[in-house]
């Protein structure tokens, strides 16, 4: 064969991998949202409906997270609506985004081999965590997917020249900026693009970084902005959440300041273990695989980059899980290089692999020796990992997809938070029902001055009441006045509860006990519309709401 039939065939064997990245990445987008739309298979999270409710109420900032997912969730209800499946719509893609940008990195460190694309998105399809993301409509899911665009745009700054890097510094500061305004933990990834532009002694990468971070710095103003009007509440809300600051500002941000316990990194792992499973030991030896290439541009152009961009997040989730509850997702977007390395490394060990299987079948089979580790015919470690991550994936989507069936089994049924999911909009027409009776018995009309606010004790109980209540009202938050700590909902003119106009005017109370509401408001006439002992689904109904009561704000309040 010569060497032009070597690179004809090398072409097409590359075309045919990436067409198989897009039919692949393509194939589960359309079937998840098929799934989406004709399954509708879980109620709005918390979080997703407080998105939603945000979206209601567009800002520059809000007081916890950027303006990202609101400004996002606003669009595709312009488009699409506010059924449950449309709001998830944008998680989907998102997935499908992050899959793809993985792909393209993979590739990029793998000098053009399109099968490491392949194998990349398959390493991320494999992640259960990322079923999550892609199905909930969080912030995670497209904030995963600018980490993965911003990593890969990196890549391209560091290792092309000319136009191409002005391209990708522009790219990379686009995908750095969005990913701020989703969540604030992408600034994570900036210390491992500086390691890796030190690894790679690239002095000519220096004015398109440059030029990266002012895109990144002009496109997050509106979180810098917002906060400079505000008194910066977002700086006291993460430092409280972190554990920092002085007594007050962990009162209103957070209700456990740090205690060092040894159980919680335990605790971390394992969830990471879990979110993750054995796509964790395919990374492992995607390193060592790197670390042994026999090449430092090999290293330093595939394992260096990967281990640079996502182990910074990783050791400080890991770290700060020792004086901290650290949640299980927050360092899941370190994965996605190392994904992409992966992806690399299978390019070059699964062959090698299917190159030790066809020799021993090619033995006369009464001679065939037992040489894998669990069957007869050869197996490699990272081979065994591989197909082990990729079962472990194909079950994490599956048991993604069965959860309402998962919950009906006994032992299951314990475990599994479908609450968090599931019988919201029950217990809005339920209490809906009785709001309605309660306004028959003290004779006020439909409409008019006799329709009546709505209040709840918690910011998220105030969301999902919001999307699942009949037209979807407004729900305010009392938070911060019943002791707790403050919310978006303290800062948006429409949630507002100091308004002189709701005096007078007939309220519905949601959650808590009345000597938590009556210690906040005065509340004439209060009525108790359920069984005391459903707490967190109480309703009381108020002909007349007295307003705000006359003390200092709690500390939690922002007026």
């Amino acid at each position: 064969m010569t060497s032009t039939d070597e690179t004809i065939q090398e072409h097409t064997s590359g075309a045919r991998a990436r067409r198989a990245t897009l039919w692949l990445i393509g194939a589960v987008l359309v079937a998840r949202v098929l799934w989406l739309v004709l399954a509708q298979p879980f109620e709005l999270a918390a979080d997703e409906a407080q998105y939603w409710d945000w979206s209601r109420n567009l800002s520059l900032s809000y007081y916890s997270k950027g303006p990202g997912i609101a400004w996002l969730l606003w669009l595709s209800r312009g488009v699409l609506g506010d059924e449950q499946w449309a709001l998830r719509i944008p998680a989907a893609i998102s997935g499908a985004v992050a899959a793809l940008a993985v792909a393209r990195l993979a590739v990029r460190m793998a000098d053009g081999d399109e099968r490491a694309g392949l194998f990349a998105a398959l390493a991320f399809m494999a992640v259960p965590a990322f079923h999550a993301t892609s199905s909930f409509i969080t912030i995670d899911g497209p904030y995963i997917a600018c980490w993965a665009l911003a990593a890969w745009a990196g890549h391209a700054l560091l290792w092309t020249t000319g136009r191409a890097r002005w391209a990708a510094a522009l790219g990379l500061g686009a995908a750095l900026g969005a990913g701020f305004l989703l969540k604030y933990t992408i600034a994570l990834l900036l210390p491992g693009l500086v390691l890796a532009w030190w690894w790679r002694r690239a002095r000519g990468s220096i004015g398109p970084l440059c030029v990266a971070m002012v895109v990144a710095v002009v496109i997050s103003l509106p979180v810098f902005v917002w906060n400079a009007r505000e008194g910066w509440p977002t700086v006291a809300h993460l430092a409280g959440h972190l554990g920092l600051g002085n007594e007050a500002v962990r009162a209103v941000t957070v209700s456990k300041p740090w205690s060092f316990n040894v159980l919680n990194p335990l605790e971390f792992v394992g969830s990471q273990l879990g979110m993750v499973g054995p796509a964790l030991g395919v990374m492992v030896l995607a390193i060592r695989w790197a670390r042994g290439a026999g090449a430092r541009r090999v290293w330093t152009r595939h394992g260096g980059y990967a281990l640079a961009c996502g182990l910074p997040i990783i050791v400080f989730y890991v770290i700060a899980s020792f004086v901290a509850d650290a949640e299980g997702n927050w360092p899941i977007a370190g994965y996605t290089t190392l994904l992409a390395l992966a992806g690399v490394a299978a390019a070059h060990e699964l062959p090698r692999y299917a190159a030790l299987v066809r020799a021993w079948r090619a033995l006369p089979e009464g001679t065939r020796p037992r040489a894998g580790f669990l069957r007869a015919k050869p197996e490699t470690p990272f081979q065994v990992l591989w197909h082990w991550a990729l079962a472990y994936g194909i079950a994490g989507g599956v048991g993604l997809a069965l959860l309402p069936t998962l919950d009906r089994v006994p032992v299951l049924g314990d475990v599994i938070p479908l609450h968090r999911i599931s019988g919201h909009a029950q217990r809005a027409r339920e209490a809906q029902a009785l709001i309605d009776a309660a306004r028959e018995r003290v004779g006020l009309s439909q409409s008019g001055a006799g329709e009546p606010f709505y209040v709840a004790d918690q910011y998220t109980r105030a969301a999902l009441f919001a999307y699942y209540l009949p037209g979807r009202p407004v729900v305010r938050s009392a938070t911060s006045f019943m002791g707790g700590r403050r919310s978006s909902y303290d800062f948006f003119p429409a949630t507002s509860l100091t308004d002189p106009a709701l005096v007078g005017r007939p309220v519905v109370l949601i959650g808590s006990i009345p000597q938590a509401w009556n210690n906040a408001f005065v509340l004439p006439g209060l009525i108790r519309l359920t069984e005391p002992t459903e707490v967190r689904s109480s309703v009381y109904f108020v002909p007349e709401f007295g307003g705000v009561r006359p003390h200092d704000p709690p500390p939690g309040s922002s007026r």
